[in-house]
């Protein structure tokens, strides 16, 4: 039977909200630092956000930020005593919290950091790994980020910790690996961080059945050696695969190098072990790959980033690992070209075609440059005087990969061939399958001639992230996905962008471009010499209303996070954020877990953190 939640009292001094609009290129921009979201959550209408009793001092279109306060100081400011701010809960009382948590975990002294025990500790598990939403700096703590960082050690542990947050009302970040875009897995204001880095036990894997089940802490690329030493394999790739885990893969529904190979992965999850904003444990699916047994719940959960609940443990099918991989990277003549190579490429290699990538010149030269500087091993693959920018298609990276290496390369040799003659057959006699085979040429080619070469060329297409990052560069990352005609106009619509606003390349900004070619994703980054705020107000939402109206989507694999949640209504109609909405109070009816992402702040009334 369903529990009914008992009606709240009604306070003396209710006053009406304010709701805060969508910010579209015909209404006022919202301001912001480089590192803060297009429309901060840290801002003064954060009593809106978490509170639902509303103040009247928030007006217009652009939210105020506000740094170097805690919501709940800035609160207090908002509603003294004796005021009206008798709809305002009480201050979570994070000392009790931390004392709770150490009895409910064992060894809970050792898991459990408070703010005031270890302020950098909480800092670091507070900062995203891009730096562009930093720690919110709260002066009841004198400290910045979460309050507390608790470390269970298993599902039963995680049940009690969010039992006694949602008894409590207090909000809760759950973290992975920490690599995410969007700021989806730091703290907004100072919630509670729960890490799962100790779910990290892999507690079968069936070498007959192609069978995974591990704790969601468990680290990417660590299940990747696992499962090939049985002859499988994950069924995803991404850069940040030595430190992510599984668990946050799952619940961000990361895609990757491997989509065109495998699909999206999704559709490998058998079976999950979640724990919602009630505390509630359940186990969702089985091992068995057939199991018509109702609705499939556990999708429900993939891609929510952690709002509906935590994922603890995971039950993956396996595909086989490829006997071996041959690689190849084509240079473009133009874009058309590199659309064209990726078409010849599907239709030539079928079922062994394991990836094919893409970048552009100028991503091509930051690698070149960051290596060099950094004493890596990476060099230029067409010899020491090419010049990277040389061709205007970029660079495609393809990859063969399949149960008998000789059979793959002699595909994958004879696809080159004809690439490089313009001799690619056709798929069929249409005359569009003809035009498209006539346009796949390349300038120049070079193929792997062992593993090692292969992982050298990878290292090319792998290293343009940490390129732009690690060489001091600001970099403003936008993850969209496109149908590929319109990759080279999205392009060419944002570089004119910048220049309207009067930001010339590459003095000021320059747009450096990637993407997975073979499943329409594609990766605008702009770089600049150091933080600039007119970039942001230059591109957004002005790029997410172009993709929308493109028909494509605003975030590819990234996720929603903080950073695009106000920009959902773009996307998504107002029937179903409602129905979103709907879904996340039958798992989360008090709003604590991941409050201020995915879903925009004035969709959700009655359902943000402490929104009771």
């Amino acid at each position: 039977r369903r529990v009914q939640p008992q009606p709240q009292p009604q306070p003396q001094h209710r006053r009406q909200p304010h709701r805060r609009q969508l910010v579209t290129s015909s209404s006022a921009a919202a301001r912001h630092e480089p590192w803060e979201a297009p429309h901060s959550v840290l801002s003064d209408d954060h009593y809106d956000h978490y509170f639902a009793g509303n103040h009247a001092s928030y007006t217009g279109d652009a939210p105020q930020t506000t740094t170097g306060s805690s919501l709940f100081s800035e609160v207090e400011e908002i509603y003294p005593e004796g005021t009206g701010r008798g709809d305002a809960p009480p201050r979570p009382d994070y000392a009790a919290a931390a004392a709770y948590f150490r009895r409910a975990l064992a060894n809970g002294d050792e898991y459990v950091t408070t703010a005031c025990q270890d302020p950098e500790l909480l800092r670091a598990h507070s900062t995203d790994w891009i730096r562009r939403w930093p720690p919110a700096e709260h002066a009841a703590f004198g400290t910045a980020g979460g309050s507390v960082l608790v470390k269970p050690g298993s599902t039963e542990e995680v049940a009690a910790v969010l039992d006694y947050c949602h008894e409590h009302a207090i909000p809760v970040v759950p973290q992975g690996g920490n690599t995410g875009m969007v700021g989806g897995s730091t703290p907004v204001a100072d919630e509670v961080v729960l890490s799962l880095s100790r779910l990290n036990a892999v507690h079968d894997l069936d070498a007959l059945e192609g069978v995974l089940t591990c704790g969601a802490g468990c680290v990417l690329e660590e299940l990747n050696a696992a499962c090939n030493e049985l002859g499988y394999e994950m069924p995803l790739d991404l850069g940040a695969k030595g430190s992510c885990q599984i668990g946050g893969n799952l619940s961000t529904h990361a895609g990757g190098v491997r989509f065109v190979r495998h699909g999206p992965l999704r559709a490998y999850v058998l079976a999950l072990a979640v724990v919602d904003g009630r505390g509630r444990v359940l186990r969702l699916g089985s091992r068995m790959r057939k199991d018509n047994t109702g609705p499939d719940l556990k999708q429900l959960f993939v891609g929510s980033e952690g709002t509906l609940g935590v994922i603890t443990e995971v039950t993956l099918a396996l595909p086989r690992a490829p006997r071996g991989r041959q690689v190849a990277l084509l240079a473009a003549r133009d874009f058309t070209a590199a659309c064209a190579i990726m078409a010849a490429a599907k239709a030539s290699l079928g079922e062994v075609l394991g990836a094919c990538e893409w970048f552009d010149g100028r991503a091509f030269r930051h690698v070149l440059g960051y290596t060099e500087a950094t004493g890596g091993a990476a060099a230029n693959p067409f010899g020491p005087d090419a010049e990277p920018d040389a061709h205007a298609g970029g660079y495609v990276l393809v990859e063969a990969a399949g149960s008998v290496p000789e059979h793959d390369m002699v595909k994958l040799e004879a696809f080159l061939e004809g690439i490089l003659e313009g001799s690619v057959a056709p798929a069929n006699e249409s005359a569009a399958a003809v035009e498209l085979a006539r346009q796949a040429v390349a300038d120049d080619a070079v193929l792997a001639q062992d593993m090692s070469q292969a992982a050298t060329l990878w290292t090319l297409r792998e290293l343009c992230p940490t390129a732009l990052t690690g060489s001091g560069l600001s970099c403003y990352k936008y993850d969209i996905s496109l149908p590929l005609k319109l990759f080279e106009p999205a392009m060419d619509a944002t570089r004119q962008r910048l220049r309207e606003h009067g930001l010339r390349e590459p003095d000021d900004a320059e747009l450096v471009c990637w993407g997975h070619l073979g499943d329409g994703n594609l990766h605008l980054n702009i770089v600049s010499r150091a933080p600039n705020e007119a970039i942001p107000e230059c591109l957004e939402p002005w790029l997410f209303e172009w993709v929308a109206r493109a028909g494509g989507s605003i975030s590819a694999e990234h996720g929603v996070g903080r950073c695009k949640n106000e920009l959902m209504p773009l996307i998504k109609s107002s029937e179903v954020l409602e129905v979103m909405g709907d879904i996340k109070e039958v798992f989360d009816p008090k709003g604590i877990l991941n409050p201020g992402k995915m879903l925009p702040a004035e969709m959700s009334p009655g359902r943000g953190a402490l929104n009771l």
